[in-house]
């Protein structure tokens, strides 16, 4: 064997590269490098089997006698159908320490083999052992039917630190999901890292998580859908705000469109209610991202950041859609607006680092743009490195307008500017030139392997170089 092979960072670093091989070849390649020699075999098997594509990968290690395939869903489904012995455990529990991470996929759009529930009750019924799985660091169940709730308490554990749950459930099954809750923070007290999406009969039932996560305080990233009830989730925020370490914070707030409006006629802003009393404070918080929100949903949310010294992200994918009247179509350019003065105002610009907002304009057409003085704001941000503009409105830059952008952000190394590709813009004529590209080349000397992708230009024009590309549309 060679000498560089008895170097363990070297093997491991090998064995990644093969693991992360999108083919089937870099799997058998790591398989044969386990049936090599003694040496080789132990890291490249714990490589190997660190995150199956599914658990009947896994379950298949029992006896051949002890489990039979049918077809169900289009696909071939797993079925433990005796008994388990303790001699029937013994290849199972040679490869089952070495599972790290572990997701159970929607069973209606899994391309892999699927397991049942007399599967899992008989693994439960039959174990050796308390822990099925007892150093898996990262799992997660993303639509899995109400029946598969109660085995979800076989994948916890001590070592547990992710934990991903997607469901939608009836009113009927709440108590399920809340002994779900439950038994995850008995079992797995150590979690850093939750994603939870809970749906409720169309709704979001948000009064289970600082319900039963109590307890978890040692939280560093948190996902949640929000919920759109008319009262303010204050208890959720007290939790949330609680979170001492919590440093990535990720909101999907669906549902909550512009036009729906509450008994007074006001259209409905679920975050906008009791702020000032809440006081929160995210003062580790380095990471804010919300997705699927009308705006002004996410400009309520914004005044949460006001005491976050540390925040270095900022992520917000939103939609607009017609909250003006018929006969006033200048009203959805001035929710951007003044989305955009919000974050002026709110956000700490000390840190900010990433700073991407991505718009999608159910009804824009071509009614209005934005310039320079709504993003002007940006300015402020001297330690940007990722910008990120998809507003679905045209930005309507000159090349010294985009120099005076530029040179504020000495640090550069990411410019989006403009709209998703499937988006143009009718009757716009840009008014940047070819000027703008020595502009970027002048004042970002940091701009490298980055993609500046703009709507404002003229025509389309590529440069390609080893360390970077700019695409012009």
């Amino acid at each position: 064997m060679h000498r560089c092979l008895r170097i363990l960072d070297t093997y491991l670093a090998i064995l990644r590269v093969l693991r992360e091989d999108v083919d089937i070849e870099g799997l058998a390649a790591l398989a044969v490098l386990a049936r090599t020699c003694h040496v080789l075999s132990e890291p490249a098997l714990d490589v190997l089997w660190e995150e199956p594509h599914c658990f009947a990968d896994l379950v298949r290690c029992l006896p051949e006698d002890t489990w039979v395939l049918y077809e169900t869903l289009g696909r071939p489904c797993l079925t433990v159908n005796k008994p388990l012995g303790p001699s029937d455990w013994t290849r199972f529990n040679f490869y089952a320490p070495r599972v790290r991470r572990l997701t159970f996929p929607n069973v209606y759009i899994t391309k892999y083999m699927l397991i049942d529930t007399q599967t899992l009750s008989l693994l439960s019924e039959h174990r050796p052992s308390l822990l099925l799985l007892p150093h898996l660091r990262s799992v997660g169940f993303m639509g899995l039917p109400e029946s598969f709730w109660s085995f979800i308490q076989l994948f916890t554990g001590p070592e547990l630190t992710e934990f991903r749950w997607e469901c939608i459930m009836e009113s009927s099954l709440r108590q399920a999901a809340i002994s779900v809750l439950t038994n995850l923070v008995h079992r797995s007290p150590n979690i850093v890292t939750l994603s939870v999406r809970v749906w409720q009969d169309g709704r979001v039932e948000p009064s289970i998580l600082p319900l039963t996560l109590e307890s978890l305080r040692h939280l560093r990233n948190v996902s949640l859908i929000m919920p759109t009830a008319h009262e303010h989730p204050a208890d959720l925020f007290r939790w949330l705000t609680s979170l001492s370490s919590l440093s990535y914070l990720g909101l999907s707030i669906h549902g909550s469109l512009p036009d729906v409006e509450d008994a007074s006629g006001s259209p409905y802003i679920p975050f906008a209610r009791k702020v000032q009393c809440l006081a929160p404070s995210f003062r580790a918080l380095e990471t804010f991202r919300v997705d699927d929100a009308a705006i002004q949903t996410a400009s309520a949310t914004l005044p949460f950041l006001s005491r976050s010294p540390r925040l270095r992200n900022l992520s917000l994918s939103l939609f607009l859609g017609c909250v003006g009247h018929l006969d006033d179509p200048q009203d959805d350019g001035a929710v951007v607006r003044d989305l955009l003065q919000a974050i002026s105002r709110h956000c700490p610009f000390e840190h900010i680092e990433t700073f991407a907002i991505e718009i999608l304009c159910i009804d824009a057409g071509d009614k209005y743009t934005l310039g320079i003085d709504q993003i002007a704001f940006l300015l402020a941000f001297r330690n940007l490195e990722h910008v990120i503009l998809h507003l679905d409105i045209p930005i309507d830059l000159e090349d010294v307008e985009l120099e005076r952008l530029v040179k504020a952000w000495p640090f550069l190394r990411t410019l989006h500017i403009g709209n998703p590709e499937e988006f143009t813009v009718a009757r716009f004529m840009p008014r940047l030139t070819y000027d703008a590209l020595v502009v970027l080349a002048t004042h970002s000397p940091q701009r490298k392997a980055s993609r500046s992708f703009w709507t404002c230009a003229p025509s389309r024009w590529t440069m390609c170089g080893e360390h970077k590309e700019s695409v012009w549309r």
